[in-house]
């Protein structure tokens, strides 16, 4: 197996892994409860870890990428004119519904 991905936060690493399902990669986190171990090992050794098989290295890697590098345009609310960035599925003003999610 060979890393793919890897954060101090177990909420991302773990989020990738279900990027990774949904792309029907396989996947295995590690290190989830390795925090503890700071000190002993180093704090990056600690962090968790994402795993994948060595033929789906490659795709993963991809997907991984892609999904950090995820960028779009920022978009104004079609209710109250307030400018939402692309992150934003509703407005954060108003909480108008953005308005490619209306569909």
């Amino acid at each position: 197996m060979k890393q793919v991905y890897t954060h101090p936060n177990l909420a991302m690493v773990q989020q990738m892994a279900n990027i990774l399902e949904l792309r029907q990669v396989p996947s295995e986190v590690r290190n989830q409860f390795a925090a503890g171990a700071t000190g002993e090992l180093s704090f990056i050794d600690s962090w968790p870890q994402l795993f994948v098989d060595e033929i789906d290295f490659q795709r993963a890697t991809r997907f991984v990428d892609q999904e950090l590098k995820q960028t779009g345009e920022d978009w104004n609310c079609d209710h109250c004119g307030e400018q939402n960035g692309f992150a934003f599925g509703a407005c954060w003003q108003c909480g108008n519904i953005h308005p490619e999610d209306k569909l």
